[in-house]
Order: C-alpha cells, then sequence, then structure tokens
C-alpha cells in the first residue's frame, strides 16, 4: 500500500497512519526516536507538542518507509 504523507494531519492517530499507508507505527517510533512504549492511539498535534516533533519530519518518516 502507498503511503500518502501528505494525507497526515495532527487530528490523526498513528494506528490511523499504520492502516491507511501500511506504515509500521514502530518504524515511525524508531526514525523519530520516540520511546517504544509511545501509544499508537494519540493524535499527531499531541505527539508534536509532546516532544517537540514538527509535522514536516513525520511526514518524511511516513515517505521514506520502504517494504
Amino acid at each position: 500500500m502507498e503511503a500518502h504523507a501528505e494525507s497526515v494531519r495532527g487530528s490523526i492517530t498513528w494506528k490511523d497512519v499504520e492502516r491507511a499507508s501500511g506504515v509500521p507505527v514502530n518504524h515511525l517510533l524508531n526514525q523519530l526516536n520516540l520511546p517504544e512504549n509511545t501509544s499508537p492511539d494519540r493524535k499527531q498535534g499531541q505527539l508534536s507538542k509532546t516532544y517537540d516533533l514538527q509535522i514536516g519530519g513525520f511526514r518524511e518518516a511516513v515517505e521514506g518507509y520502504q517494504k
């Protein structure tokens, strides 16, 4: 399944991204150097505030996923 990074918004959860794009949550956690116990049910906007992430970095992690 093709990853659609442009559809990543602050209101989407990582679980939703995984379902829609096939990009595993663990890949996102590794690429963004986040704790393994980060909940996939948290919204991107919440994670951005908690971990001082930029949406662009998250989109790059989705785009860079290679199966």
